[in-house]
């Protein structure tokens, strides 16, 4: 798996030397988990079931059922992974409330462990 290279923290594409930046192997893989949770479901005109359902299944009154359900969902549609090789955990971080998801999965590249806050981009 081949995709363009994004900085997750702008949300740009990557660029070396003027030109665009390309990533593969596990690190295309863990690109695309980590796009998939940021982006809130319908947001991408071009593709309305890309995304996570923030608004119906985690943000709010949901249980952790509901969450678990909807994180594996687009976690497993994820090109390249296999499957999880742990439960999901969830930690409540401080102050700010902030659900964070722990998680790893097992891909046609290896391994890949995340420590992901479920809440959408922008």
């Amino acid at each position: 798996m081949s995709d363009y290279a994004l900085n997750l923290e702008t949300q740009d594409l990557a660029t070396t030397g003027g030109d665009f930046s390309l990533t593969s192997g596990k690190d295309a893989i863990r690109q695309a988990i980590e796009m998939k949770l940021r982006m809130v479901i319908r947001e991408w005109f071009l593709d309305r079931t890309k995304g996570t359902n923030y608004y119906g299944k985690i943000l709010g009154n949901h249980s952790f059922a509901e969450i678990d359900s909807e994180l594996k969902r687009v976690i497993l549609t994820t090109p390249g992974v296999t499957g999880f090789l742990d439960p999901i955990q969830y930690n409540r971080e401080g102050p700010t409330r902030v659900l964070v998801a722990q998680f790893r999965v097992n891909t046609d590249e290896g391994e890949l462990s995340f420590q992901e806050p479920l809440s959408p981009i922008g």
